[in-house]
Formats: structure tokens, C-alpha cells, sequence
């Protein structure tokens, strides 16, 4: 998010030549992004689904910012969600395309055989023919090993059982006060979520 936001700040502050094309399948990450950079509506394209719930959601997610269609005019910064990925033309010979994925959010991570090569070819008569991929690792990454990743992640569990302890004792009325961070806590109910553990391990093993 913060290389992204950079690339928006620079683009603007140095009237860059060329527009910037951010495919990220994530209304949440563009929200962040807008917010980040600072950027104003004039000054972003923003194409994602309008379709049933979606439409009131999304808009909700950027900062109430315009949806706008795929052929629309292109603006110095235009971000894309999957809605775009395949089967649409976006016209600007003066665009760059960016592929965006969040190693921590699944469903911005995309299928390099397909997926990719789709996005590769959306904007039909760009001089640009490179595209750059910016991503971010996967918390499940292999530097470590199946069981120092589980036994890591059982300290996060014990750090999680002793907080729920000290938080059963604590006064009531600092309790709403509290913001615990910590994985493995279902916050509606205050409790531990072994649930959750069983699919770390699983999604690492995956």
C-alpha cells in the first residue's frame, strides 16, 4: 500500500508523463490508498461492481468516491478491481499498468497463467508494453518451516489465553477502552478461537 500510495504522490506532485493503472482486486486497499495519498476525486479513476449490495458497499470502502465505467476517460491514477480483470477495453496511449497483490488478502492474489495475461492486455493502445507487478509477501511464506511456523503460532495462542485471563479480571469499565490486536480472539465474544489456529496451519500447509 505505501509503494502504491508513493507511486499516486509522485504522479501527481511531478506531472508525470504517463497515467497510472492499478488492477488490485480489493475496494478496501484503493479506499486505503485515497486515503494515504491524499488523492481527490478529479484526480482518480475508480472502476469496481456496482451490481446488487456491491454498489453501496464499495462506495462505502473508497471514501464515497465516483465509480466510473471501463471505456470512461482515463484520469492520472485509475484503479481497477476484478470487475475489469477479463473482457473489457480501456483506451490510453499514455498508460502504465500496475498489478497489485496483498500477501495478507487471498482474494487480490492472482493466478499468474491466467488472470495476469488477461490484465496484460486491457488497455488496448497503450505505448507502454511492460507492466509492473507490486506485491507484498505471504504471511505464509516459506523461510520457515512447517513446525517452526506452528509452534510460533502456538505462543500467539498462549499470548492470546493469558490476555483473555487478565481481561476476565480487568475493570469494567476500562474494558471498552481496550483494543487487543492479537490473532486467535473472536472480539464479539471475548474468547479464543481455535478455529482459527487449525486454519493457519492448514492455509501454510496449502
Amino acid at each position: 500500500m505505501a509503494t502504491v500510495a508513493a507511486l499516486c504522490r509522485n504522479a501527481i506532485a511531478q506531472q508525470v508523463d504517463f497515467n497510472l493503472h492499478f488492477f488490485v482486486n480489493s475496494a478496501t486497499f484503493i479506499g486505503k490508498v485515497i486515503r494515504h495519498a491524499k488523492l481527490t476525486p478529479d484526480q482518480v479513476k475508480i472502476v469496481c461492481s456496482t451490481s446488487g449490495e456491491s454498489y453501496d458497499r464499495n462506495k462505502e470502502k473508497i471514501d464515497g468516491f465516483p465509480i466510473s465505467m471501463p471505456s470512461s476517460q482515463s484520469c492520472k491514477i485509475n484503479f481497477y478491481t476484478s470487475t475489469c480483470f477479463e473482457g473489457c477495453d480501456i483506451f490510453d496511449k499514455g498508460g502504465r499498468t500496475y498489478i497489485v497483490s496483498d500477501g495478507t488478502a487471498t482474494h487480490s492474489m492472482l493466478d499468474i497463467s491466467t488472470t495476469i495475461r488477461q490484465i496484460a492486455g486491457r488497455i488496448r493502445d497503450t505505448q507502454y508494453k511492460e507492466i509492473t507487478h507490486i506485491y507484498s509477501k505471504s504471511r505464509y511464506g516459506r523461510d520457515v518451516s512447517y513446525e517452526q511456523f506452528k509452534a510460533s503460532t502456538e505462543q500467539e495462542i498462549d499470548k492470546a489465553e493469558r490476555f483473555l485471563k487478565w481481561y476476565a479480571t480487568a475493570d469494567e469499565d476500562i474494558k471498552p477502552t481496550i483494543y487487543s490486536d492479537m490473532k486467535f480472539i473472536n472480539t464479539e465474544t471475548m474468547t479464543l478461537d481455535r478455529n482459527q489456529l487449525k486454519l493457519e496451519l492448514l492455509n501454510f500447509r496449502n
